[in-house]
């Protein structure tokens, strides 16, 4: 027995140390390479561009600025700018956020299995199973907010366990708060811990917490408004559903299901073994802190999944959810005096071969050199005169200049809710007034798809391409310069 415990421990510290060795030398070549921007990146670095510059939130539409337009809420993007106004450089310093968001999720889910009574080697083997997924290993080398509010919520799950609990609602309140802050749909950490203290006689905590954590929220929301002089509800109000419809939400289970299984095998993996964790422990017994937080997770994801514009990265919260709910009922299972050690050791190995697979996939992106790429789709976009409309906002940043466009996507919603918007810009590109117009996609293959149902919106390519003329193609970016008369 004594030696099986040990096979076991060892095992999950070896995963441990594999997954952080492939994922640092992963990251180093993938921030180099910048294979992982993209125009996402884009509308995250044009927000910290524009604050580190005294702009929060720039208005949907303005003649000096250009087009804005978000449903991000601050908390990644301001740290970014902190960053950019230290060491100047704006795409190094949203690796920078990034790195650091990930470190304070994987000792965040360290301290929270530990305080939940898991072993050190059971507690970091898990934590480094985190870095099996996609979602993760994407948030950690590119630049958005998809991983910081994760990690704040599950350091405020973390005040939550243990005693005394009373001394740190405080403390949860203000983490689920800065996690809100993060991210709008950043609150099922709080509604899990005010289920699973209510579930558990602890009425009077699950109120106190739930009544600073929705007093934080709401400061938050103040805040944020008030310092944008006003801009931010009427952004949110335009750019929040991102154009979801009933029928979306009716295709959300659905499109969950496709993007675990086309872009997070593991996270699939993570999720069935979580589902199967609930199903064990009986669903008519009060649920603990491990089941509360992987149901509220799974119905906050589903429900964020009836928004056409949500992807694969935001499968961070299900993920760590389902590993927490996984090692909890391991480390349960294996005290039961019936529970095989070599079927443990057997489970941790199989574990670690799902986690080297799915690292080994993960370097497939990495020889992208999307940074050469920009500079050179940089250089043959720059003119005499105007700015440089590009679907991709990085291509402008790497130009050195702002961006016109902080994102196409929001652009089309933006059309859709409020069609005379977008008139300037159109009348712009008639008028040839910029440089150069560079997409991101070919206009010849994804025009009905793409451009028609997610970015600019119908007509935008035909109205391009009546005024401007395919110049190069450099990788992904088609670069349109103005027609000759």
């Amino acid at each position: 027995m004594k030696a099986s415990r040990t096979r076991v421990r060892v095992c999950f510290l070896a995963v441990a140390s594999l997954l952080v060795l492939a994922t640092l030398t992963r990251a180093g070549f993938s921030w180099a390479h910048g294979s992982q921007l993209g125009h996402v990146a884009g509308a995250w670095t044009t927000l910290a561009i524009d604050l580190s510059r005294g702009l929060f939130y720039r208005p949907l539409y303005s003649e000096g600025i250009g087009y804005g337009g978000t449903r991000y809420l601050p908390l990644y993007f301001a740290l970014h700018a902190v960053v950019i106004r230290l060491i100047g450089h704006p795409i190094a310093a949203g690796f920078v956020v990034s790195f650091l968001s990930t470190a304070l999720l994987l000792v965040g889910v360290f301290t929270l299995l530990r305080r939940s009574g898991l072993g050190f080697d059971l507690a970091a083997g898990f934590s480094a199973l985190v870095l099996t997924s996609w979602s993760v290993q994407h948030g950690l080398t590119t630049i958005r907010g998809d991983i910081l509010p994760t990690a704040l919520t599950v350091w405020g799950l973390a005040m939550c366990v243990g005693e005394p609990a009373r001394r740190k609602a405080g403390t949860a309140a203000a983490l689920f708060a800065l996690a809100f802050s993060a991210k709008i749909t950043a609150l099922h950490g709080l509604a899990a811990a005010v289920l699973w203290m209510t579930a558990n006689g602890r009425a009077k905590a699950a109120v106190r917490l739930a009544a600073l954590g929705a007093a934080s929220c709401l400061v938050v929301l103040g805040v944020v408004h008030v310092t944008s002089d006003g801009r931010f509800l009427e952004i949110l109000r335009v750019c929040a559903a991102g154009g979801a419809g009933a029928s979306d939400m009716i295709r959300a289970p659905l499109r969950l299901f496709l993007h675990l299984r086309n872009s997070d095998p593991a996270g699939l993996v993570f999720c069935c073994l979580a589902v199967a964790t609930m199903l064990a422990r009986g669903t008519w017994r009060a649920p603990d802190l491990p089941t509360a937080f992987f149901g509220v997770t799974l119905a906050m994801t589903l429900v964020m999944f009836g928004s056409p514009g949500v992807e694969a990265n935001h499968l961070v919260d299900l993920h760590v959810a389902s590993i927490f709910a996984v090692a909890s009922f391991f480390a349960e299972s294996r005290e039961h005096p019936a529970w095989d050690f070599q079927l443990a050791a057997a489970t941790a190995a199989g574990m670690a071969g799902l986690a080297l697979v799915v690292s080994m996939l993960a370097w497939s992106d990495v020889p992208v050199n999307r940074a050469a790429e920009m500079e050179e789709a940089a250089r043959a976009a720059r003119g005499p005169a105007g700015p440089i409309l590009s679907e991709d906002p990085l291509v402008p940043v790497v130009a050195g200049q702002d961006p016109y466009l902080m994102d196409s996507f929001m652009f089309r919603v933006i059309r859709e809710r409020r069609p005379t918007v977008a008139e300037p810009l159109f009348a712009a590109v008639r008028k040839r007034a910029f440089s150069a117009v560079v997409l991101a996609h070919d206009p010849a293959l994804e025009a009905e798809g793409v451009y028609r149902s997610k970015h600019f919106g119908a007509g935008f390519v035909e109205e391009v391409q009546k005024s401007y003329v395919l110049s190069a193609k450099i990788g992904d970016f088609f670069v349109y310069l103005p027609r000759r008369d």
